[in-house]
């Protein structure tokens, strides 16, 4: 794995490094099902958004983690959308926290940087101060997204009656003009 240290939490030492992934680990293993062609099956795994996640998101943990086997990445994106289904937000809410943690480091990270090109290096300063300002403003729509999953807010319903006699409504286009009580048409036209 390179330049990735992956710790385990509590016994702080160096897990070892993960045995090298199988030379099936790109193939999607999949079961004929009755009644559908291989084409049909072969079309619904090719539209699925389930199998397009897991194989654009084993794509990006290669670089961590090596080569993942895109079966497993795809059972694994199974099970956290059955969780999600079932009304188990854990890792959503876990997804949420972590980024927004990451998010706001950034922001730190680029502040401090800016922080050291004032003066000396404007247009670095500015640069840095920009992508800071923008991880933050993530950060804080990631937290207000995870604030709206755990306290959903409360839907208002609004009853309105009518009781107008005669009533004219214009919506939209404004060019549009009533020529008699029942009829509608445009002018010169």
């Amino acid at each position: 794995m390179k330049g990735t240290n992956i710790m385990a939490s509590t016994t702080k030492r160096k897990l070892t490094a993960l045995a090298p992934a199988p030379a099936k680990a790109n193939v999607l293993t999949v079961t004929q099902e009755d009644g559908k062609t291989r084409e049909r099956q072969k079309a619904e795994l090719g539209l699925s958004s389930t199998v397009a996640n897991a194989v654009t998101s084993s794509n990006f943990a290669q670089g961590s983690f090596g080569v993942v086997e895109l079966s497993e990445a795809v059972g694994v994106m199974r099970d956290k959308i059955a969780r999600v289904k079932a009304g188990d937000l854990s890792d959503v809410e876990a997804t949420l926290t972590a980024q927004a943690a990451t998010l706001d480091t950034v922001f730190n990270e680029l502040a401090r940087r800016a922080a050291l090109n004032m003066g000396e290096h404007l247009s670095a300063t500015e640069t840095y101060l920009r992508l800071a300002f923008k991880a933050q403003a993530q950060c804080r729509a990631t937290l207000e997204t995870l604030a709206e999953v755990k306290h959903p807010k409360a839907a208002t319903f609004v009853r309105q009656q009518n009781v107008a006699y005669q009533q004219q409504v214009n919506n939209g286009d404004d060019k549009a003009t009533i020529t008699r009580a029942g009829e509608g048409g445009r002018e010169g036209g």
